[in-house]
């Protein structure tokens, strides 16, 4: 489904060049639901918006091979309109891509209802919480149900309660049939939702320190000493 080959790519951080990527390969197959872990400066958003085609500025080979990408940026108020109420932001998805606008808002009524929603769909995105927003993103990837769906930091923003609320529904009653890719800075939700993990680290360039299939209890304490070792105190910068 996935496939990155020989990656390089450099940013400008403090007026100074730095290598970001270099030669960097990862490969993720049809329905894999993988989590890309590291502390903040491995590149984890600028990764995510390749694979997105926002950033096109880099050298090597990307391939993805789904039709539909929906994309929970990090920053949700950077990407909703706010002359649209929450329901518009999130049905304009559908508009763009040609789908059945009946189907949408019935799925719409069935996601919203499963995620117990303590805002109106009326309502418009800039007199919400952040979390509420994060929500509205949420909606707006699902409903148009992708083939892959990205999702940078997706839960940053919301409560104990509601962040156990999302992830299950996720887990267990829609994502079964997409490619997952989930970028995190929290072991519980890359091991609660996800079947594999990616622990990244910088050293001269982003590497994968380790890639872990999550099924098992051994395979779990490698994750977690894959993250005990990867020297989160080593980076100052959030790309």
């Amino acid at each position: 489904m996935i496939k990155i080959k020989d990656l390089s790519k450099s940013i400008r951080c403090n007026c100074a060049k730095k290598t970001l990527f270099h030669g960097f390969n990862l490969e993720i197959g049809k329905g894999e639901k993988v989590g890309l872990f590291s502390a903040n400066g491995t590149g984890k958003t600028t990764l995510m918006n390749i694979l997105a085609g926002i950033d096109k500025d880099f050298t090597g080979t990307v391939s993805n091979k789904g039709e539909r990408i929906g994309y929970l940026y990090q920053d949700p108020q950077a990407t909703l309109a706010p002359w649209f109420t929450c329901e518009e932001n999130i049905l304009l998805v559908r508009k763009y891509h040609h789908l059945d606008a009946e189907k949408g808002r019935a799925l719409l009524k069935q996601l919203s209802k499963a995620l117990h929603l303590n805002f109106s769909l009326d309502d418009y995105p800039f007199t919400l919480s952040g979390g509420q927003r994060q929500i509205v993103t949420l909606l707006r990837g699902l409903i148009l149900e992708p083939d892959v769906l990205l999702m940078d930091e997706p839960f940053s923003a919301l409560d104990k309660e509601k962040r156990a609320i999302v992830v299950e529904f996720l887990k267990t009653r829609f994502t079964e049939n997409m490619t997952v890719i989930m970028s995190s800075h929290r072991e519980d939700e890359v091991t609660t939702l996800l079947g594999r993990a990616v622990v990244l680290e910088y050293q001269s360039a982003t590497r994968i320190r380790a890639d872990v299939c999550l099924s098992t209890a051994s395979s779990l304490q490698n994750f977690e000493y894959a993250v005990s070792e990867s020297g989160f105190k080593r980076y100052a910068y959030d790309v």
